[in-house]
Protein backbone atom coordinates (compact mmCIF):
# COMPACT_ATOMS: atom_id res chain seq x y z
CA UNK A 1 0.00 0.00 0.00
CA UNK A 2 2.74 2.54 0.62
CA UNK A 3 4.90 1.47 -2.26
CA UNK A 4 1.76 2.57 -4.44
CA UNK A 5 0.66 -0.60 -5.20
CA UNK A 6 -2.75 -0.55 -4.79
CA UNK A 7 -4.07 -2.82 -7.09
CA UNK A 8 -1.63 -5.70 -5.34
CA UNK A 9 -2.46 -4.32 -1.61
CA UNK A 10 -6.06 -4.69 -2.82
CA UNK A 11 -5.97 -8.03 -3.24
CA UNK A 12 -4.56 -8.85 -0.39
CA UNK A 13 -6.64 -7.02 1.48
CA UNK A 14 -10.05 -8.26 0.21
CA UNK A 15 -8.49 -12.14 0.84
CA UNK A 16 -7.53 -10.97 4.34
CA UNK A 17 -10.90 -9.70 5.07
CA UNK A 18 -11.82 -13.44 3.71
CA UNK A 19 -10.82 -14.71 6.03
CA UNK A 20 -11.21 -12.40 8.65
CA UNK A 21 -14.11 -10.37 8.32
CA UNK A 22 -14.73 -8.65 11.74
CA UNK A 23 -11.05 -7.51 11.72
CA UNK A 24 -11.12 -3.70 11.94
CA UNK A 25 -7.80 -2.70 10.30
CA UNK A 26 -8.44 -4.72 7.67
CA UNK A 27 -11.73 -2.78 7.05
CA UNK A 28 -9.64 0.81 7.84
CA UNK A 29 -6.98 0.29 5.48
CA UNK A 30 -9.46 -0.57 2.63
CA UNK A 31 -10.94 2.47 3.42
CA UNK A 32 -7.92 4.49 3.35
CA UNK A 33 -7.27 2.26 -0.10
CA UNK A 34 -10.20 3.57 -1.51
CA UNK A 35 -9.99 7.48 -0.88
CA UNK A 36 -6.10 7.12 -2.00
CA UNK A 37 -7.47 6.09 -5.38
CA UNK A 38 -10.32 8.07 -5.49
CA UNK A 39 -13.13 5.40 -4.92
CA UNK A 40 -15.42 7.45 -1.95
CA UNK A 41 -18.33 5.10 -2.13
CA UNK A 42 -16.12 2.37 -1.59
CA UNK A 43 -14.30 3.88 1.42
CA UNK A 44 -17.63 4.71 2.91
CA UNK A 45 -18.79 0.92 2.45
CA UNK A 46 -15.77 0.21 4.48
CA UNK A 47 -16.13 2.77 6.84
CA UNK A 48 -19.31 1.37 7.45
CA UNK A 49 -17.74 -2.25 8.06
CA UNK A 50 -15.81 -0.73 10.72
CA UNK A 51 -18.79 1.34 12.57
CA UNK A 52 -20.56 -2.30 12.32
CA UNK A 53 -17.93 -4.13 14.41
CA UNK A 54 -17.13 -0.87 16.61
CA UNK A 55 -19.25 2.19 16.87
CA UNK A 56 -17.22 4.05 18.55
CA UNK A 57 -13.99 3.92 16.44
CA UNK A 58 -12.86 7.46 16.42
CA UNK A 59 -11.07 7.51 13.13
CA UNK A 60 -13.64 5.14 11.47
CA UNK A 61 -16.10 7.80 12.61
CA UNK A 62 -13.98 11.12 11.58
CA UNK A 63 -13.30 9.82 8.38
CA UNK A 64 -16.75 8.87 7.59
CA UNK A 65 -18.05 11.95 8.77
CA UNK A 66 -15.44 13.30 6.20
CA UNK A 67 -16.62 11.32 3.57
CA UNK A 68 -21.12 11.70 3.74
CA UNK A 69 -21.08 15.30 5.23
Amino acid sequence: YNDGRYPLARDLLLGAREIDPRNVDIHMLLALLYMDTGQPELAAASLENVLAIDPSHPDARALYYQLTR
